[in-house]
């Protein structure tokens, strides 16, 4: 019985957790042993645990990643459009603003803006959170640039703009 209850039950725990763990579920079953395998069982946890650790730095990393590579296709498209010398300024700056949200976190609820001088691009402006950088347009006037969500993301949402963004 002894035998049994130092090594063969820990041992099959520790087998169905690490089951568990290459599944990618975690485990909830107290695991104790006693000598060298309360070692193993303290050395499992300890991995087990660095593994979640692992796992959710990962799952962020990957979500940052999308969010750049959306930033980077926009950036790009919007390149592509202002090199374009088959359209005018307006049409430029008209279709620049329409591409805009798709480099945000929640582009479906958010529109992009152009303001320079007089003329306007884009939708108008309501009262959601924005982001704006001011630049000189052409023959120097004040000129800015924007997104603007038009409604606020859901609450257990991360913020609509990223802490650089927001700088």
């Amino acid at each position: 019985l002894w035998l049994y209850l130092a090594i063969v039950r820990p041992l099959r725990y520790l087998t169905e957790a690490s089951n568990a763990l290459q599944k990618g579920a975690g485990f909830s079953r107290q695991i104790t042993g006693v000598g060298e395998v309360g070692e193993l069982v303290s050395a499992f946890g300890t991995m087990a645990v660095q593994l979640d650790e692992r796992r959710a730095s990962l799952l962020e990393t990957q979500v940052e990643l999308r969010e750049r590579m959306k930033e980077l296709s926009c950036l790009y498209d919007v390149f592509r459009i202002t090199e374009r010398d088959d359209i005018g300024l307006e049409e430029m700056l008209r279709t620049v603003s329409e591409r805009l949200p798709g480099a945000m976190s929640y582009p479906e609820k958010c529109v992009g803006v152009i303001e320079c001088g007089a003329l306007r691009f884009g939708a108008p402006v309501l009262g959601g959170a924005q982001l704006w950088a001011h630049f000189n347009g052409v023959g120097g006037q004040l000129a800015r640039v924007g997104v603007s969500y038009l409604q606020p993301p859901d609450e257990d949402a991360p913020p609509p703009f990223l802490a650089e963004e927001a700088e």
